[in-house]
């Protein structure tokens, strides 16, 4: 199901209920299943990637958002997520055709506290005394409907559809959407796919104050 941990000494402490690396989970009869975790303290891990499959339907994701942006932020914070995902797959069940179906949504939040750290043209503090907070949502839905002829697969419809927003708040303010979609009819003899996105505000492209020397 997971791990929770509890540590304390002289320089660190913090609390994890699951964390991104390892959540907790639960599976239900193969059908659904649901991931969360909760992290506390003076060390958490940085944001998870979305899920592959919402990865897949966007190809060039941008992954940045997922990244410790600065090493020497020192780490500490607060975060939490919960994913879920339910299928379906007829398998051969449905005999000569088969069906296959996937919906799954999640959200990540992150307040870490970044000391010092400062944007690249902008004096001052990064969010509010060097509390900044990240986070992002998606959706996602894939399926697929096909015949098996001679133990080999051919899709009649395909189709993927997926939606993320991330951001990054407060001072400054930035998030994107992105909206990705993709079909295939006939197997590919029709197919298609788009890809929209909007951005309002200005990402913070962090540095931080002393750490020159050691980049």
């Amino acid at each position: 199901v997971g791990e929770a941990v509890i540590h304390v000494d002289r320089n660190d402490w913090y609390t994890y209920i699951g964390r991104p690396s390892q959540m907790f989970g639960l599976n239900i009869a193969g059908i659904a299943t649901a991931n969360t975790y909760f992290m506390l303290g003076t060390q958490i891990e940085n944001l998870p990637l979305p899920p592959k499959e919402v990865r897949e339907i966007f190809g060039d994701i941008d992954l940045r958002l997922m990244r410790d942006d600065i090493a020497a932020a020192g780490g500490g914070g607060f975060a939490a997520g919960l994913h879920f995902k339910i299928g379906f797959d007829s398998e051969d069940k449905l005999k000569p055709f088969y069906i296959a179906m996937m919906v799954g949504a999640g959200t990540d939040f992150m307040l870490r506290d970044y000391g010092d750290a400062q944007c690249v043209g902008r004096s001052g503090k990064i969010g509010i005394d060097g509390w900044y907070a990240s986070g992002q949502a998606y959706v996602f839905l894939k399926g697929k409907v096909g015949i098996r002829v001679k133990k080999r697969n051919f899709d009649i419809v395909s189709l993927g559809l997926a939606a993320l927003l991330q951001a990054k708040l407060p001072n400054p303010t930035w998030m994107k959407g992105q909206v990705a979609g993709n079909y295939k009819v006939m197997g590919g003899l029709v197919k298609g796919k788009f890809h929209l996105s909007f951005t309002i505000g200005d990402e913070c492209e962090m540095i931080n104050q002393g750490s020159e020397i050691d980049n």
